[in-house]
């Protein structure tokens, strides 16, 4: 089973997200407010270990990979995920970078309800003390 936020597949995820002409970064695919709202007791501490998540990612992609294919219960091809893993224009930075503009065009298209006027408006709130966008 595959949480499919955006896209009806992976590599038109991956397409999409290419051709929005920006770094993209774990936040973008990350927060659902709906499943904090929910689960908040699920959610408590999480911001705080995406840091470490990230450094591992990183240091591990092929790990990080079949990790990833595991436990989603993937059938997606392992090089598609190691090419997103090694793509330069993806972060798994915790910090949300470039994301507004990424709310202002799903509001546009009728994705989102609400027009954000932050990207506060949409992410953790312990991720509000950083330097995000």
């Amino acid at each position: 089973m595959q949480n499919r936020a955006c896209c009806p597949s992976p590599s038109v995820d991956h397409e999409f997200l290419r051709g929005l002409r920006r770094p993209h970064d774990l936040a973008d695919r990350l927060h659902d407010r709906s499943l904090a709202g929910r689960e908040p007791q699920d959610l408590r501490g999480l911001p705080g270990r995406l840091p470490q998540a990230s450094d591992w990612i990183k240091a591990h992609p092929e790990e990080a990979a079949d990790t990833f294919l595991r436990v989603a219960q993937s059938d997606l091809d392992r090089e598609l995920i190691l090419s997103i893993l090694s793509d330069g224009k993806y972060s798994f930075d915790p910090v949300p970078r470039n994301t507004l503009s990424l709310a202002t065009f799903m509001h546009d298209v009728g994705a989102l309800k609400t027009r954000s006027e932050s990207w506060k408006d949409y992410f953790f709130e312990d991720l509000h003390d950083r330097e995000g966008s």
